[in-house]
């Protein structure tokens, strides 16, 4: 059963961005309903003076799907094996972004004219993301993914040949946008609102 869980726990934080809307609440549920379902097998072996092996195994697999899912590896996994060659063939097709990377927040001016419209079809699926929006902006090319980031919050993935911008880049939609390097140029991202 623990396995079960942890395969589950696994998928849902395979997301871009990690999980995404109601997921946020099935982690903790599915977690707590593990840790509810160990507990009771637990008292149960000590009335009955017999340790199982799978008591103590279980804790084990959710210590590491825990550790997989802090470390983002889920995701990381998912776009490396699975979604970016068809982000590859989209950038691909698309002309390189003209990059200009400043050492300081952007201007409210400057944040206006930084953002545009992505400079090639933006398919509705890439991979196995529902993509939402394709945008360029001053440091290569953002991806929406349609269940976001978190509950609210925008996400999803980043062409940045350049590197992530150690400066703010948002503007009044783009809040604040925080990238977490996933592979080569591409990176998560996820920025409030």
């Amino acid at each position: 059963m623990a396995a079960v869980v942890a395969a589950i726990l696994l998928l849902i934080a395979s997301g871009p961005t990690g999980p995404a809307g109601l997921a946020w609440f099935a982690l903790p549920l599915l977690g707590l309903g593990s840790l509810c379902c160990w507990l009771g097998v637990a008292i149960h072996s000590v009335v009955r003076r017999r340790l199982p092996a799978g008591l103590i195994i279980a804790p084990l697999i959710g210590l590491v799907t825990a550790g997989l899912i802090y470390t983002s590896t889920p995701s990381r996994i998912r776009f490396i094996l699975v979604d970016r060659p068809a982000f590859n063939a989209v950038v691909a097709r698309a002309p390189a972004p003209a990059v200009t990377i400043l050492d300081r927040d952007l201007t409210e001016d400057e944040a206006n004219d930084t953002y545009g419209d992505f400079p090639g079809p933006c398919p509705a699926h890439i991979g196995t993301i529902r993509v939402r929006e394709c945008a360029s902006f001053s440091a290569g090319y953002l991806f929406y993914d349609s269940a976001g980031s978190g509950f609210i919050d925008d996400g999803g993935l980043a062409y940045l040949p350049s590197g992530a911008p150690t400066h703010d880049v948002g503007d009044g939609s783009f809040e604040h946008p925080q990238f977490r390097h996933l592979f080569g140029p591409w990176y998560a991202f996820a920025s409030s609102w």
